[in-house]
């Protein structure tokens, strides 16, 4: 099953795993992960850490905190079936981004 670049705007039991994207649907950043979770579980403790100023990308949080969170969307990127395929795949999306990412792999210029 493929769900290349589907937005969730109703968290339900999305299954399988791959990689993912928090997309600022302002300024076009994005936070790029990773999941053998199923997606949906992961966007909710993406969810709690941001919500109580917790989160580990500082970029992130900050764009989240002056936005707010209707300004983010969770995006699946890609679904895999190998597990072991997951940090190639992932990386591919960090060549993607063009630079407009927050996690440290691509900092904000």
């Amino acid at each position: 099953m493929n769900y290349r670049r589907q937005a969730i705007n109703t968290i339900g039991d999305i299954s399988g795993f791959g990689i993912y994207a928090i997309h600022n649907t302002l300024n076009g950043y994005e936070y790029i992960g990773d999941t053998w979770k199923p997606f949906s579980v992961r966007w909710k403790q993406h969810l709690y850490k941001l919500e109580n100023g917790i989160h580990h990308c500082r970029l992130l949080q900050a764009d989240w905190d002056t936005y707010g969170m209707n300004a983010f969307t969770f995006v699946v990127l890609e679904c895999l079936d190998i597990p072991d395929r997951v940090f190639g795949r992932e990386r591919h999306w960090f060549a993607q981004s063009r630079g407009h990412l927050y996690n440290s792999i691509g900092p904000r210029q």
